[in-house]
C-alpha cells in the first residue's frame, strides 16, 4: 500500500468518524460562567426562557460541564 494514500484513507476514515459522531467526542469544556448564563441557564430550568432564548443556550450546554452541572441542579423535581 502506497503510504500517502494510507494516510489519505486513515484521514477519511477519522474525518467519516468526526462527521458522524462529532458532538459526542468534541468533550467538554469546563469554563466559568458568566452572570448571564448562569441567569439563562436558572431560568431554561425554571422553563422561563423564549424559543430564541433556548436556541442560544443549547450550544453552552453541549461544550461546558459547568453549564450542564448548574442545570442539573437548578432542575426542579424529585432527587
Amino acid at each position: 500500500m502506497n503510504q500517502p494514500n494510507s494516510i489519505e484513507a486513515s484521514l477519511r476514515v477519522v474525518a467519516t468518524f468526526f462527521d458522524k459522531f462529532g458532538a459526542p467526542v468534541e468533550g467538554h469544556a469546563r469554563e466559568d460562567l458568566t452572570r448571564e448564563q448562569r441567569s439563562q441557564i436558572e431560568r431554561l430550568a425554571a422553563g422561563d426562557l423564549s424559543d430564541e432564548e433556548r436556541e442560544t443556550i443549547v450550544p453552552l450546554l453541549i461544550r461546558n460541564e459547568a453549564a450542564i452541572e448548574l442545570l442539573a441542579a437548578t432542575v426542579p423535581g424529585d432527587r
